[in-house]
């Protein structure tokens, strides 16, 4: 059975390599340690604490697509799953400054490829009901890109994303791999972190990605 100290230990480890690897211009976040410790098992993550003024994503109650057609609900992963030109429904949790989110539903393995979006006013703190209907007869894996805004989406966005995998071989790149957070000011990047916020699945739940076939 793992040690959570020691899942601790290399956690602390590896978020030193990444840190003495990173830009120096960009400000050192203080360091949130997410232990996933459940029934014995011993597991953590790193993420920075971001800054509480800013839209964000809840660590332990992710974006997941919901179990809404027999076929998903038969599946032991929790894998959603709709047939083309069905309607794709997801929950989506923001924290208290968020105003404003537009979903895209994005390819998980070519970045360029989305096939419908909507936007979501919310006043924060509130779980939204996400309802999309995708044009045509897409197929594929996608999940929800996400573009979050305060009071003034002009000044600031914050873009949830995964890794790209254009032109990278499957092996290379994993749909199921937490979100990328980037911080955009007045158009211009200002950082990009990683985040614990997971785009895997639960039979009794859901799962970050929906399958279209």
């Amino acid at each position: 059975m793992p040690n959570p100290l020691l899942c601790l230990f290399a956690c602390f480890t590896l978020l030193f390599s990444l840190s003495s690897c990173s830009s120096s211009s960009e400000e050192k976040l203080p360091v949130n340690v997410i232990d996933f410790t459940d029934a014995g098992t011993g597991g953590a993550c790193i993420q920075p604490s971001f800054p509480n003024e800013q839209p964000d994503l809840l660590i332990f109650d992710p974006p997941y697509f919901l179990l809404t057609t027999s076929q998903a609900q038969q599946s032991d992963t929790g894998q959603a799953q709709v047939r083309p030109g069905q309607a794709v429904e997801a929950k989506l949790r923001v924290n208290g400054p968020t105003r404003s989110v537009l979903v895209e539903l994005t390819s998980v393995w070519d970045s360029r490829r989305v096939i419908a979006s909507e936007s979501y006013q919310t006043n924060g703190n509130e779980t939204l009901d996400v309802i999309i209907f995708p044009e045509g007869s897409p197929r594929g894996r996608y999940y929800m890109r996400l573009t979050m805004c305060g009071d003034d989406c002009g000044a600031q966005q914050v873009l949830f994303e995964t890794q790209s995998c254009d032109g990278l071989p499957d092996s290379e790149c994993a749909h199921n791999v937490p979100y990328i957070r980037s911080v955009i000011e007045d158009n211009e990047l200002v950082r990009t972190d990683p985040t614990c916020v997971d785009l895997g699945s639960d039979p009794s739940y859901g799962s970050g990605t929906v399958l279209i076939q």
